[in-house]
């Protein structure tokens, strides 16, 4: 197997892998901006009502923490709709799974940033006579984000490759039309090879930038 064969039948296939590409980057797209849209704005609010938002984010993460993703998403799919009496497109289904894990990572992201701020820095302020809400905004929350940077990041890759899971319920992602077409071709190993180049190349240089960020800004 060489390159020039997994580039000739990426190649000849590139309609399939295209729209299988664009439903991928539609379900992050909705995970990315939900999540760290949700998981952001808990995460502030905890500040001011820690015992009454905290406390249930704390547990509802650590359930989701327990349970497999493939768990997870066959209860969404299956049993609750069932229950509910509803059908719901699968690709909704596959996206508000992903949006509430995502929502649960920058949540815990950011909360643990939030409450690592040296507390130095807050105390000082403090003496000063600079008021609480002053010191969230102007202190906590500026140190908070530049220290999360680099988990956040991680946490937006986590997603893209959680996202192959949609396949498993017919959401025609990358990954299924990978699928369709090993069955239309046979030719697997180049197939598979290519898909995986992609996150490769996709994955691997964010991965490191994550890392990178974390080590200059922690």
């Amino acid at each position: 197997m060489t390159i020039s064969r997994i580039i000739k039948v990426i190649l000849e296939n590139r309609q399939a892998y295209l729209a299988g590409l664009a439903v991928t980057l539609k379900l992050c797209g909705v995970a990315w901006a939900l999540g760290m849209i949700g998981g952001g704005s808990i995460a502030l609010a905890t500040e001011w009502r820690p015992r009454l938002i905290g406390l249930p984010m704390t547990a509802i993460g650590r359930i989701a923490e327990a349970v497999p993703i493939l768990v997870l998403l066959f209860w969404l799919h299956y049993p609750i709709q069932v229950m509910l009496g509803v059908v719901i497109d699968p690709f909704w289904t596959t996206a508000a799974l992903l949006t509430i894990l995502n929502t649960l990572t920058v949540y815990g992201i950011l909360r643990r940033a939030i409450v690592n701020t040296p507390a130095e820095l807050v105390e000082v302020a403090r003496v000063c006579g600079v008021i609480r809400r002053r010191i969230f905004w102007r202190i906590k929350l500026p140190l908070a984000l530049r220290s999360a940077l680099g988990s956040l990041t991680s946490s937006q890759v986590t997603v893209l490759q959680l996202s192959i899971f949609g396949s498993l319920i017919s959401v025609e992602e990358l990954f299924r039309a990978s699928q369709r077409i090993v069955a239309q071709t046979y030719k697997l190993v180049e197939v598979y090879t290519g898909l995986a180049l992609f996150f490769i190349i996709v994955c691997l240089p964010l991965n490191l930038l994550a890392g990178r960020l974390e080590r200059r800004l922690s």
